[in-house]
């Protein structure tokens, strides 16, 4: 009886209900529909670019210490390959132009550059002398072919810990990679090359994770083969920009979710005004043996009801957006075009949708959870009616 009764009063034409069920249902729908377009998009834009960096620059997991063995690294389940590399800060000088940048010079072995995980990113060719410049980094240095260039690192030194030393050394080669922050500012050489430059024996390795694996637990089963090496995953060696980027997102669901608290507390106001406009059926409803709690619960799930109607047409929603979202884009564009006459980056990048099923599942949660707070609020509220009053008055009337 509760929810039938539910069912008739969340569409009834008296005092507008129906139009506004319909309204907030078509609010709730557009209002998850953005949420999951937005964080999709979102999702998937930021995991570009992280997977960017941990391929090119800083790897799955870093470990640094003294004596790593780097075959016992590649006995560890999850890992998928592990590298030694070697990374010192110093300037580069076109000799030609005196062009000065700062750049950080990796060593790296040539295997390296055969890796799916970095030459997925980075496209290099590592020459067995001379130093590879990122593309970014020649255009800096004005170095457009090859040639030579000065390089100036710290050198592990006799007397001090560490001496500057100059270098002239060739440009055997560049390379160029989807992640413009390491070709802006990295150069790479041969590792056995870089040591005898700097002076310096010890390394670090780079680790590549497997499909799959977990970081945290090949991460724990590294501290415990290497007890004294200082392991850094690529969380940890991107602290700032991991922060930012889902500092971030935070802040795009915060804003949605805004959106949700309003839509909730309409909600709120229709199911009082529907209460209001319906006090005489609500007293006769008690009058006939209906407690108070069963009469506010005829109108709670009027509107869970709406709320629940809203959800199910919000996912359908933005599922369809998510198959259809580059031709949707294209359209976009065609429409921005003919009234600018200019084109935009939507039709050029393929935007596509990264969610999960836990954010699916929480949007919807969080809209029936507010809904029902909502909607409990002015259900009692509104309930504070004296039943015999109410019939009285309707009988002089």
């Amino acid at each position: 009886m509760i929810i039938r009764t539910a069912n008739a009063y969340a569409f009834s034409s008296l005092h507008r209900q129906r139009t506004a069920s319909v309204l907030i249902i078509i609010g709730i729908a557009a209002a998850l529909a953005a949420l999951m377009t937005v964080v999709g998009i979102m999702n998937s834009l930021q995991g570009v670019q992280l997977t960017r960096i941990r391929n090119a620059e800083s790897f799955d997991i870093s470990i640094s210490g003294d004596d790593i063995d780097i075959e016992k690294v590649r006995e560890i389940e999850g890992v998928a390959s592990a590298w030694a590399y070697l990374d010192i800060a110093g300037l580069a000088m076109n000799t030609d132009t005196d062009k000065v940048g700062y750049v950080t010079v990796r060593g790296i072995e040539s295997g390296l550059v055969r890796d799916s995980r970095f030459c997925s990113t980075v496209n290099a060719y590592l020459p067995g002398q001379g130093i590879c410049l990122g593309r970014g980094l020649s255009s800096d240095l004005e170095i457009r072919s090859y040639g030579t260039l000065k390089l100036t690192i710290l050198k592990k030194g006799k007397t001090a810990k560490l001496v500057p030393f100059s270098a002239t050394v060739d440009v055997g080669g560049f390379f160029y990679t989807s992640y413009e922050g390491f070709s802006d500012s990295y150069a790479l050489m041969n590792l056995d090359e870089l040591r005898a430059m700097s002076g310096f024996e010890r390394s670090d390795v780079g680790v590549y994770l497997q499909s799959g694996a977990d970081l945290g637990s090949v991460k724990k089963s590294l501290e415990q083969a290497f007890p004294g090496a200082v392991i850094t995953d690529w969380k940890e060696a991107n602290s700032s920009l991991y922060s930012a980027l889902m500092l971030e997102k935070g802040a795009v669901i915060v804003f949605l979710g805004f959106i949700m608290l309003i839509i909730s507390y309409y909600l709120k106001r229709s199911t009082r005004r529907m209460i209001t406009a319906k006090r005489k059926e609500a007293a006769v409803l008690q009058a006939l043996g209906l407690t108070r709690a069963k009469v506010t619960a005829v109108f709670l799930v009027q509107a869970m009801e709406v709320s629940l109607l809203g959800i199910i047409l919000g996912l359908l929603l933005g599922t369809l957006i998510s198959k259809n979202l580059t031709g949707l884009l294209k359209g976009l564009d065609s429409l921005v075009r003919l009234f600018t006459g200019k084109a935009t980056v939507l039709s050029t990048y393929p935007f596509t949708l990264s969610i999960s099923t836990a954010e699916i599942l929480l949007f919807p949660a969080g809209i029936l959870l507010c809904a029902f707070v909502f909607s409990l609020a002015g259900a009692r509220n509104a309930m504070k009616i004296d039943v015999m009053e109410i019939l009285k008055d309707d009988a002089r009337n």
